[in-house]
């Protein structure tokens, strides 16, 4: 049966309720209304901080950067109990597999910290700080991220430091999820909120805060005794006849580490 227009403006103009309007949004649909506009960081072009979410820990970072579900539920508890016991089973094998001795994985200190998020526990509440000064936090943020075949580059915009781990172990295709150490919180650019870890040096060199420096993470090997002189023989060997940089013992040491990253994503 066909309407006639006019019979269509009719019924229209016949709806007593015709121009009321939709209720305010509320619950749910409040929150999102409310959300603020994407600022761009202050320290680093092309990329806003998510703020809706603070990722705690290695185990949330690991499935934040590759679970969906777990993004879009803000986070489950019951994903990172899995996550934390799928990582302490698979810490035996991956030891041998992926060179756990010479990456300086302590499998007692990994199944330990694993071992009470894998029981519900809360993860430690300054994390990222940890990663940046002790090794032990750092190693277990390598291992996770090996096992989930994804790097991470670590800004703390506040200590004028960045980072990436793991330098080693994963190709130039693997993943790289940016994090504000400082926050916990992912940073987002116009791709979405990974890249590929071959781009990364670029977003580095392009950093508005050139006060925001490179620095070797903790997981890689201290400087201990090396002497000036060995560590510029590592980097002619990586650098070939490019120019060497210059600084002291520990600039050069963190020059030997962003020279070893940028061989691994090639």
């Amino acid at each position: 049966m066909e309407v006639s227009w006019a019979d269509l403006q009719a019924a229209i103009n016949a709806n007593a309720d015709r121009g009321a309007r939709l209720p305010e949004p509320a619950g749910a649909l409040a929150s999102i209304a409310a959300l603020p506009a994407d600022t761009e960081v202050e320290w680093l072009a092309g990329f806003t901080e998510d703020t809706t979410f603070t990722i705690s820990d290695a185990v949330s970072f690991v499935l934040w950067a590759l679970d969906p579900m777990y993004r879009a539920a803000g986070g489950v508890r019951a994903l990172e109990m899995e996550k934390a016991s799928a990582l302490i089973d698979t810490s035996e094998t991956a030891w041998k597999a992926r060179n756990g001795r010479v990456r300086g994985w302590v499998r007692k200190h990994l199944e330990e910290d694993l071992r009470l998020r894998a029981g519900g526990g809360n993860p430690a509440g300054d994390f990222w700080l940890q990663v940046r000064t002790k090794k032990r936090a750092a190693l277990l943020l390598d291992y996770a991220c090996i096992m989930a075949g994804v790097r991470v580059a670590i800004w703390w915009p506040e200590d004028k430091a960045v980072t990436v781990l793991p330098i080693s172990g994963l190709p130039g295709s693997a993943p790289l999820v940016q994090i504000n150490g400082n926050t916990g919180h992912a940073l987002i650019g116009t791709a979405g909120h990974t890249m590929d870890s071959a781009a990364w040096p670029a977003v580095y060199t392009g950093r508005r805060d050139v006060e925001i420096k490179w620095v070797s993470p903790m997981s890689t090997p201290a400087i201990g005794s090396h002497t000036t002189a060995e560590i510029q023989e590592q980097l002619r060997e990586i650098l070939g006849s490019a120019p060497m940089p210059t600084g002291n013992r520990a600039a050069l040491w963190d020059h030997l580490w962003w020279a070893r990253l940028s061989e691994a994503l090639t």
